[in-house]
């Protein structure tokens, strides 16, 4: 009798304890800044493993670039596959399984709420990830997980027309796709692209004038309708040389990159209503995203926005150098650099770690996608109080109406 009593009680008080450590865990994220940090920049990797194939441009060798914003291929070069073939039978479960990996790490790292969307996507390139895909993730994960869209739509057209062809049956086009996102609820537009650099023979080069005409349109759709514009770009104040070893590892990068930190001054300065978001902030692939440029930018245009990110171990260092003014020094440590800047402007930083989930872990040419999460997270850890809760959560929240 006293042995079936005690068998209860050691039942009971185990149930207690599981439902007690399943609420802990689910409220790790709400135990401090305000709910938790939020991620402001994460992809969800489904295609590959959806279709057996890499993730990246279906571009074969034939691929050369044309003028700005329209590559061109030749002979050998790869097909867009049709828009909707990523959305077969599989495509739900593969989403759902990226989110719920994305949503473990979250957890883990205390963040309450990211943004998903789609990479930046070009004429030419396989459909890498199609934002209504995300819609269903976002929905059923409302409370989490937020939609961002246009890099497989915006960015494309703004890609597939050179400023002198943006006609106004193109403007209206386009007008009509971003109203769409619209009203899929969506936080912002993006991730968009003015120079995405090539990292393996099936990793796409993108270029745009950060002033072309499809752009300035967004900017003034951004600024009527209060969405930030998620921006992905390397900094080139004047044309200058292709940086030592991008030539070596992909044959898609142009040898001279053009200026692009003037004409991201119009653009900012076209509508001051229009919030923009420079992504990658401390992955520096030109050696020009200095705290200086960057301190003068935000000083003249305070409709800028910073995203953080530290990616592992100088990963994509090509010529076999450090990373040019990163964040943090060999021992993870924020630079006194750094941080001074971020204390400087307190409510022009947020975080965006740019990591990507799901079963495909691999992306163009079977390079290993890189791991950022703990790397940028650790960032925030550094900062002293008065700044973990903006530059982790508020900004992102002010910014993205995210409250």
């Amino acid at each position: 009798m006293k042995e079936a009593l005690f068998k209860k009680i050691l039942i009971v008080t185990a149930i207690f304890l599981v439902s007690h450590l399943a609420i802990e865990v689910d409220s790790i994220y709400a135990q401090s800044n305000k709910g938790g940090y939020i991620d402001t920049h994460v992809h969800l990797n489904v295609q590959s493993m959806q279709r057996g194939e890499q993730q990246g441009g279906d571009k074969g060798p034939g691929f050369q670039k044309g003028p700005i914003g329209r590559p061109r291929f030749l002979r050998g070069g790869g097909q867009r596959m049709p828009r909707g073939t990523q959305t077969q039978s599989g495509a739900a479960a593969n989403y759902d399984t990226a989110a719920n990996q994305l949503l473990a790490e979250m957890d883990k790292y205390g963040i309450e709420k990211a943004l998903i969307m789609p990479p930046p996507q070009i004429p030419g390139q396989r459909t890498v990830c199609d934002y209504k895909d995300l819609i269903s993730v976002s929905q059923k994960h409302h409370d989490r997980l937020f939609l961002v869209a246009g890099g497989d739509t915006l960015n494309w057209l703004i890609h597939q027309y050179k400023p002198t062809e943006v006609t106004p049956a193109v403007r209206e086009k386009f007008e009509k796709i971003a109203e769409e996102i619209i009203r899929t609820g969506a936080k912002g537009f993006g991730e968009m692209a003015v120079l995405h650099l090539s990292f393996t023979s099936h990793h796409v080069f993108e270029e745009a004038a950060a002033d072309h005409p499809l752009l300035l349109l967004l900017v003034d759709i951004a600024a009527r309708n209060d969405m930030p514009i998620d921006l992905h770009m390397e900094a080139v104040p004047e044309d200058m040389d292709l940086p030592e070893g991008f030539n070596k590892i992909s044959p898609n990068n142009p040898p001279i990159l053009h200026a692009n930190i003037p004409a991201f001054e119009r653009l900012l300065a076209h509508n001051r209503k229009a919030k923009i978001v420079w992504q990658h902030i401390g992955w520096d692939n030109t050696g020009y995203m200095t705290i200086e440029l960057l301190r003068r930018l935000l000083e003249t245009h305070p409709n800028l926005y910073f995203a953080l990110r530290v990616v592992e171990k100088r990963q994509y260092d090509t010529a076999g150098r450090p990373i040019s003014n990163r964040i943090v020094d060999d021992s993870w440590k924020i630079r006194p650099e750094w941080l001074k800047f971020i204390s400087d402007f307190p409510d022009s930083f947020m975080i965006g770690t740019d990591n990507f989930f799901g079963s495909a872990i691999y992306g163009p040419g079977g390079q290993p996608l890189p791991q950022t999460m703990k790397e940028t997270w650790s960032i925030v850890d550094q900062l002293p109080p008065e700044l973990v809760e903006k530059v982790g959560r508020d900004n992102a929240v002010r910014v993205y109406h995210l409250d």
